[in-house]
């Protein structure tokens, strides 16, 4: 009723019933400060105290100040009291009121402002000092002392709130607020209070005026604040083993609508460090699905609903230039190599020994956890179109295992073994050009280990024309490289020594098509190196085998890891390995069919398919994370090359 008074009918007061009322609200305020009194009532009467200082203005808010200083001093209730009337005072800012005319609006908001300076440094006082002194209190087993203490803390979180959507960032930063709250991060009992604070000022506009350069440096303090807490957050979850609860998911998803509403508003802030906006580019693709932000549209009661829109839709075009402008190729190469590998079904595995790219995968088996995955999976597919469509040239170069351009080099690749059984000892006298230009290639990292072995057979048939000595030298040459990596003992303990090691081999992708490469290149050397059909058998009898020198580095390593992988089928490792692996030791549709006459003999996407010999569809150089079907053909390929 009080309320209503104020608002409605204290223009009816004379200047000394307004300033008697004035003190009867604060002396109210302080008679209320007790533990035992209702919260709504304290908040009522803080709301009462706010209402009277907005009507009066800011030589009312002068005088009192001090005594609120001094209420708010004097214990955690009256703390919470003074936080309480901080966070209604801004209210007609924040929330629209009808009974309040533009002019007096903007009075409130200067006067505001104004007092900034004392506003916000009581805050981060209540802040610091109920906070240590809550902690204190735990400390002492005081607990019902201790909850008066939180209850400070969170008002006054609720009052910092209250500001942070119009007051200038400068100042949140030069007062301590942006500090205080992010420290506040790491506390369970207040983070999503805290959260909510970044929530409000990670969407805030970068000003035109001369605080622009104060604003960049506050919102890159915010920037590392989330990117400290958000990596914090991921080791700790997966450290955990999986165990977080539903407030940690809130939290992560408080943290992640944060950060995208920076990355969207303020993205000149998170390039300016390129590890630290890479990092973030990598943890904005591993969070949970986030809710598209809305755009804040504020009707000026003037001009047509469609002028609005009209207007509104170019700010947002140009707003997304400025983005794009920041957007290099490189950060777009590294999105889509990142949401690639996001893109597949990943299922939780043995702690140390997982295929997943860590604890916050989306995939679960239960119903809510595929529709999880497939928005998820949905919003990366929008991702990938959005740069397909802005970085064509980007887009085209990417995922090299399964496009096009690659299948069509292997083709060519296959042709030099066609055209080296046709040319016979013709083309001899152009092995050294081909080698120079595959030795270049291989510098600049543009020949890829299927095309390698390719061109490698090739050369092995076209030195069979000339002998054996060629045929000693060229495998000399090819395989050299290849023992370097194989005869080390460090990939054999730590992959080998154990049948479980082999599950973690599967997650390093690259090194497990590495070792595949170089045995089917081993199957290669020893088919096309020797005596051709017709020659002297002599000869042959009286000359060492071509590979023979070469065997004893081959075999040890390649006999452990036949060992390991068949080892895999004994119950008693079958049983522990994840499910991934257990279905890629079973026969696919075509092997069934094949060997036992049984299931579809339709060839399904992913089985092995030979030309020329060589495997074409399982010349993967681990671009993506392996799947059921790569481990199958892996497995397979490996033992038959084996």
């Amino acid at each position: 009723m009080l309320q209503h008074l104020v608002r409605l009918r204290w223009e009816e007061f004379s200047p000394s019933e307004r300033r008697n009322f004035s003190n009867v609200a604060v002396e109210l305020m302080s008679e209320i400060a007790d533990p035992c009194e209702e919260w709504a009532l304290k908040s009522q009467t803080a709301a009462l105290v706010a209402e009277v200082v907005r009507r009066e203005g800011l030589n009312l808010w002068q005088e009192l100040f001090p005594s609120l200083v001094s209420l708010s001093s004097k214990g955690p209730v009256q703390a919470e009291l003074v936080s309480m009337m901080l966070r209604w005072l801004p209210e007609d800012i924040t929330v629209h009121n009808e009974d309040l005319e533009g002019d007096r609006r903007r009075l409130l908001l200067r006067g505001l402002t104004q007092s900034l300076p004392e506003i916000l440094p009581l805050l981060y006082t209540l802040l610091e000092r109920h906070f240590g002194e809550a902690l204190s209190e735990v400390g002492r087993q005081h607990l019902d002392i201790a909850k008066q203490h939180a209850a400070a803390v969170t008002a006054t979180l609720n009052a910092i709130n209250a500001y942070a959507e119009w007051a200038p960032l400068s100042d949140l930063a030069k007062f301590g607020i942006i500090h205080g709250c992010g420290f506040l991060l790491s506390s369970p009992d207040f983070r999503l209070h805290a959260c909510e604070f970044f929530k409000l000022v990670s969407p805030r506009k970068r000003p035109a005026d001369d605080f622009a350069s104060e604003f960049d440096s506050a919102m890159s303090s915010i920037f590392q604040i989330l990117m400290n807490v958000s990596r914090e957050f991921l080791v700790r979850s997966n450290s955990a083993g999986g165990a977080i609860d539903e407030s940690d998911f809130e939290f992560a998803e408080y943290v992640c609508e944060s950060m995208v509403s920076l990355g969207s508003s303020n993205l000149q802030c998170i390039l300016g460090d390129s590890t630290t906006s890479s990092l973030y580019l990598q943890q904005a693709l591993m969070r949970d699905l986030m809710s598209k932000p809305k755009l804040s549209v504020h009707s000026s009661g003037e001009g047509s609903a469609a002028n609005n829109a009209d207007s509104n839709s170019a700010q947002v075009d140009n707003e997304k230039r400025k983005i794009s402008s920041f957007l290099n190729d490189d950060i777009c190469s590294t999105i889509l190599d990142i949401s690639f590998q996001r893109m597949l079904k990943k299922e939780r595995l043995i702690t140390g020994k997982a295929l997943s790219l860590g604890a916050l995968e989306l995939w679960s088996d239960d119903f809510e956890g595929k529709g999880d995955f497939g928005q998820y999976r949905s919003r990366l597919f929008e991702l990938i179109k959005f740069i397909a469509s802005n970085k064509p040239l980007v887009a085209g170069a990417k995922d090299p295992s399964t496009s096009s351009a690659r299948h069509a080099r292997l083709q060519i690749c296959t042709s030099f073994i066609r055209i080296a059984k046709a040319a016979d000892k013709s083309i001899l006298p152009h092995m050294k050009g081909i080698a120079d230009t595959m030795a270049y290639l291989q510098r600049e990292g543009r020949l890829l280990r299927g095309e390698h072995n390719l061109l490698g057979e090739a050369f092995l048939v076209m030195a069979s024309a000339a002998g054996v000595q060629q045929q000693q030298e060229v495998l000399a040459w090819l395989l050299e490289p290849l023992s370097q990596q194989w005869i080390q003992i460090e990939w054999q303990n730590n992959y080998l020594s154990e049948p479980l090691g082999l599950v973690c081999l599967c997650s390093e992708t690259a090194f497990m098509w590495s070792l595949f490469h170089t045995i089917t290149f081993f199957e290669k050397a020893l088919k096309r190196s020797g005596m051709r059909k017709g020659q002297s058998s002599s000869t042959s009898s009286s000359t060492p085998h071509p590979m023979a020198s070469h065997l004893s580095w081959m075999l040890p390593p390649l006999l452990k890891l036949l060992r390991a992988i068949h080892s895999l089928w004994s119950p008693s490792v079958f049983q522990v390995l994840p499910g991934e692996i257990k279905a890629a030791m079973s026969m696919s549709d075509v092997e069934r069919s094949s060997l036992l006459g049984v299931g579809n003999p339709k060839l399904s996407k992913g089985a092995l398919t030979f030309i020329e010999g060589s495997p074409f569809d399982v010349n993967k150089e681990g671009y993506t994370e392996p799947n059921e079907a790569d481990i199958r053909n892996w497995l397979k390929g490996i033992r038959d090359s084996g």
